[in-house]
């Protein structure tokens, strides 16, 4: 899947049900290497999925507002993408 400059490699899943046009992995040393890691699971699985990311140097990121970048894996750029969402007065 591709959309302007950025492709979608794969996905790690522990399911397997995701659109066909991506490659889905269950098994995190079996991600090919990217420019950047993307992690998206609970606050106390970030430290332990980082660690297993079989590439180094690379960036990875996670997506919790509540959890410091400093408890990715050291050995890679570390970063945090937060969703940003607007709040509005429906009332202005």
């Amino acid at each position: 899947m591709t959309t302007q400059k950025i492709k979608l490699h794969e996905w790690h899943s522990r399911s397997l049900k995701f659109d066909s046009r991506v490659k889905v992995v269950n098994e995190i040393s079996g991600l090919t290497e990217s420019d950047v890691y993307i992690i998206c699971v609970n606050d106390d699985s970030i430290a332990e999925v980082s660690d297993k990311i079989p590439s180094e140097g690379k960036l990875v990121v996670h997506t919790s507002g509540s959890t410091p970048y400093n408890v990715l894996n050291k050995n890679n750029r570390r970063g945090v993408f937060i969703r940003f969402k607007p709040f509005l007065n429906h009332k202005i």
